[in-house]
């Protein structure tokens, strides 16, 4: 009795559309089970190292790869230096490592081809995902702010961001029913993210319109590009109007005029922000090579340091866990080089894909767009909480670079298909 093998290129097959249906998965098994998108991820590791072992020929790394994975080795190296040198706990590293744990699956994607309706049909399902979660949780629950399974703040930047992924994807097909289903996941991230009630995601829209604009991507001429941006503002002033975004904003701007015409402290969101803030930037000022280290224990010391000292208010120390602001928390607990490090985790990529957009075509066009719109608006939203700080935004960032990074040379050469 013979057994039947299956063939390499079968195999192959296999590995490559299980790989594509995880990747497709995992937004909305993200958004929608506690630890989901973890447990995809999990999958897919697993996954690209069969696929390595099958696949061992050498594909060379393209200089934007090279470039790109310098700057993670290097921002990894200050995040394990700093670790070290202040003897922080190693569970420090913990979602900083995704970008070292998640290596074997870019590795085997760079060895692909991968069919792109896995990586925009990942996008309709994960706002799909949030919109439905959104309005049960908000008019079925009676949860005044819809936050899905990971948190409100979490909730709302990957629901815009996977919203302005999606509306790359509709201006640039080809296709009038994937544009028409590109806009509708639009609609549902942006709409799960107003739900939200996260005024610092909301401002990824105006920053990614300004930045579409600004590259430019269809080439539309300079009248065309005037009319769009007044229709822009109008539409994102119009929103103003809806009752609940008119008392989150108000609210944001009352928090700010209450903190800097107010003697005593006014514990209100914004208020906690701009005290945290101004507290940073004094250790900032003190520790700017090395910063004060990693973890929470060292930011609530150094935050007790200050209130001791009248810098800050006193209960800071005790009522929040970090910099509600990535670029400032780096700066803070890694100094000069964890800030540099991070702008370029998510400034090398956005240069990059900008730089080479105007030249490209067809899938990879619509790749590079992608990954404008994700770091852009990751960077965005960054400014406003400690994105790195936080497992599923983690996840989320660095899954999707990783992905778009790979496929978008893989349109230069033959890969597996």
């Amino acid at each position: 009795m013979h057994t039947i093998k299956a063939s390499p290129t079968k195999q192959n097959s296999v590995i490559n559309t299980t790989a594509g249906i995880l990747i497709l998965l995992f937004p909305a098994f993200l958004v929608a089970l506690p630890d989901g998108g973890a447990g995809i991820l999990i999958l897919l590791v697993l996954v690209s190292i069969v696929g390595l072992i099958k696949n061992r020929g050498v594909v060379p790394l393209h200089p934007d790869e090279r470039y790109f994975l310098y700057a993670v080795g290097l921002f990894l190296l200050v995040y394990a230096f700093n670790i070290w040198f202040f003897g922080v706990k190693i569970s420090a590293f913990d979602n900083p490592s995704r970008f070292l744990l998640l290596l074997p699956v870019f590795f085997y994607l760079r060895k692909i081809k991968l069919n792109l309706n896995y990586l925009i049909f990942s996008l309709f399902l994960g706002t799909l995902s949030c919109i439905v979660f959104a309005i049960y949780q908000k008019y079925f629950l009676d949860i005044p702010r819809a936050h899905g399974v990971s948190g409100v703040v979490t909730f709302a930047l990957i629901s815009v961001t996977l919203a302005m992924m999606s509306l790359s994807v509709a201006m640039l097909s080809s296709s009038k029913w994937l544009k028409s289903l590109m806009l509708l996941s639009f609609f549902f991230g942006v709409s799960a993210s107003i739900m939200s009630g996260t005024r610092g995601a909301w401002l990824a829209l105006p920053v990614g319109v300004f930045v579409l604009l600004l590259i430019n991507p269809l080439n539309w001429k300079k009248q065309s590009r005037i009319i769009l941006s007044l229709i822009s503002i109008c539409v994102l002033g119009a929103a103003y109007f809806l009752p609940f975004v008119q008392m989150r904003i108000d609210t944001a701007i009352s928090g700010f005029m209450d903190y800097f015409s107010n003697d005593d402290f006014v514990p209100t969101s914004v208020g906690w922000r701009l005290e945290l803030w101004r507290g940073a930037a004094i250790a900032i000022f003190e520790n700017p090579v090395l910063g004060i280290g990693e973890g929470k224990e060292n930011f609530r010391q150094t935050m007790q340091h200050l209130a001791d000292a009248g810098s800050v208010t006193p209960t800071l120390a005790t009522s929040m866990p970090h910099v509600h602001n990535e670029f400032i928390s780096a700066t803070l607990h890694r100094g000069i080089l964890g800030l540099f490090t991070l702008l370029l985790i998510f400034f090398l990529p956005l240069v990059t894909f900008i730089k080479s957009i105007k030249t490209a075509s067809g899938d990879k066009k619509i790749l590079m767009l992608m990954g404008v719109m994700l770091t852009t608006s990751c960077a965005t939203t960054a400014l406003s909480d400690a994105f790195f700080h936080t497992h599923a935004l983690s996840i989320f960032y660095v899954t999707f670079i990783y992905v778009i990074y790979t496929q978008i040379h893989s349109r230069n050469s033959q890969r597996i298909q």
